[in-house]
C-alpha cells in the first residue's frame, strides 16, 4: 500500500487484529504465545524475526512495549529449551 511520510513516499504493509473474530489470539496465555511464536514461521520468516525486528524498530522510535519485551524473553527461552 503506498503511503507519504514527511513528503515521501513509501511503501507500508500493515496488520490489523480484529478481537471480536473467532479466530482472534488476543486473549490466550501467555505461555502458549510464545511457545507458538517460537515454533511458528510465515511467507515473511520465523516469527521471532518479526517480533525481534518489531521491538527494535519501536525501541528506535522510542516506544516501549513492556509486554512486548517480556513475549520476546519467553520466546528465547521456549527456543532454547528445543
Amino acid at each position: 500500500m503506498p503511503i507519504e511520510v514527511e513528503s515521501r513516499k513509501a511503501s507500508a504493509l500493515a496488520f490489523i487484529a480484529d478481537s471480536g473474530h473467532e479466530a482472534y489470539a488476543g486473549r490466550l496465555a501467555p505461555d502458549h504465545v510464545a511457545a507458538t511464536i517460537a515454533k511458528c514461521s510465515g511467507a515473511g520468516g520465523a516469527n521471532i524475526e518479526y517480533l525481534e525486528n518489531t521491538l527494535r524498530h519501536l525501541d528506535e522510535l522510542g516506544l516501549r512495549e513492556g509486554r512486548l519485551h517480556a513475549l520476546l524473553c519467553a520466546v528465547r527461552a521456549k527456543c532454547s529449551e528445543s
